[in-house]
């Protein structure tokens, strides 16, 4: 399900280039992880800074992966 919201997230966005758009979308899904586990950001910390990239690199890849369907895959269908 949360992958489903992503992908829908990443369509919703498939104009920008994918490096702003991981990062924005990792970001937010970050914040909402944090959030969801203690109810307020005052224990953000510099050991926090591991789950944000990991967050954000999925987020990467799962953007290029969209584009490139996007490209590859669906370009054939729509001719």
């Amino acid at each position: 399900m949360a992958i489903n919201i992503v992908m829908g997230l990443f369509l919703l966005v498939k104009k920008m280039p994918t490096v702003v758009t991981s990062i924005v979308v990792g970001g937010a899904t970050w914040l909402l992880l944090e959030w969801s586990i203690y109810q307020n950001f005052t224990h953000i910390k510099w050991s926090s800074i591991p789950i944000l990239t990991v967050i954000i690199l999925i987020c990467r890849a799962l953007a290029e992966t969209i584009n490139y369907y996007d490209r590859e895959v669906y370009e054939d269908k729509r001719k």
